[in-house]
């Protein structure tokens, strides 16, 4: 009589063991049965991961995810056979939009997604004294350009995007009605940097035409000038331009620092 062996991570199914033992350590990434384990290895006590000193396995825990197989959602610790099966997965994890979307404003934007698209921010709260901060804070045009999105972020209607994981090909995006979806990175962050650097100039813009209208010297109108200058050449950049690829780059991981910052905050005030 044959023997089927039957894989307990997917459909895979073989009436050979040196295949079934071959497939496992493969395509699940888990040691053998028999295989000899390595005592240089230190693994994490939380994850699958290995190490060959402290040093490293410390570096590790303070972005240890928990996950006990390379392919685990690490929200509802379902394993999958590869990585993109695990990515589709992600586009329907009830638990990960569970937790992704408390209290989501009933007035909150669509994300954008195209270019052209006549979109804008809600902008009221940046004020005179909120750019001035922005112009002070250092004369780098790419933090100026950070910090600027960081304010838009703070206004909870303006909160149309969310990404826990900078290594993610994915981020979650406000469809309208309440609706959620997952896209590509490639799709979505450029074009939303596009109408962050538009916000942008039209803040700069209207304060600086509120400025000369109140005769306000808060904000120096050449430093204003420099800013609205330093914005323009991002918004006006080439999208296959290395620098602006750069830039992307940086918008995805201000997606992820305020995605944290919102999911720390809704965790303190479901502890409070």
């Amino acid at each position: 009589m044959t023997t089927t062996y039957r894989c307990s991570q997917c459909d895979y199914t073989t009436d050979r063991e040196f295949n079934y033992d071959r497939h496992i350590n493969m395509v699940h990434n888990m040691p053998l049965i028999n295989e000899v384990v390595d005592p240089m290895k230190i693994k994490c006590p939380d994850c699958y991961k290995c190490f060959t000193n402290e040093r490293n396995l410390d570096k590790h825990k303070t972005v240890c995810n928990g996950k006990e197989h390379p392919n685990q959602c690490t929200h509802c610790k379902k394993i999958y056979a590869n990585s993109s099966a695990l990515a589709f997965h992600k586009r329907s994890c009830k638990i990960l939009k569970h937790k992704m979307l408390p209290n989501t404003p009933s007035q909150l934007l669509k994300c954008p997604l195209l270019r052209d698209q006549n979109y804008d921010f809600i902008r009221e709260h940046i004020t005179y004294k909120v750019l001035n901060s922005i112009i002070d804070y250092t004369e780098n045009p790419y933090i100026r350009f950070m910090q600027f999105i960081y304010k838009v972020f703070e206004h909870p209607n303006n909160q149309v995007i969310r990404k826990s994981n900078p290594k993610d090909t994915h981020s979650f995006i406000h469809v309208g009605g309440g609706k959620w979806e997952f896209v590509h990175d490639k799709d979505t962050i450029p074009i939303l940097t596009h109408h962050m650097t538009t916000a942008a100039l039209c803040s700069i813009i209207d304060i600086d035409a509120k400025a000369k209208i109140e005769k306000d010297a808060t904000i120096l109108i050449h430093v204003l000038r420099a800013f609205e200058k330093q914005i323009r050449e991002i918004n006006e950049m080439d999208y296959e331009n290395q620098e602006y690829k750069d830039i992307v780059q940086r918008v995805k991981l201000a997606i992820v620092n305020f995605t944290h910052t919102l999911e720390r905050n809704a965790g303190g005030a479901t502890a409070g």
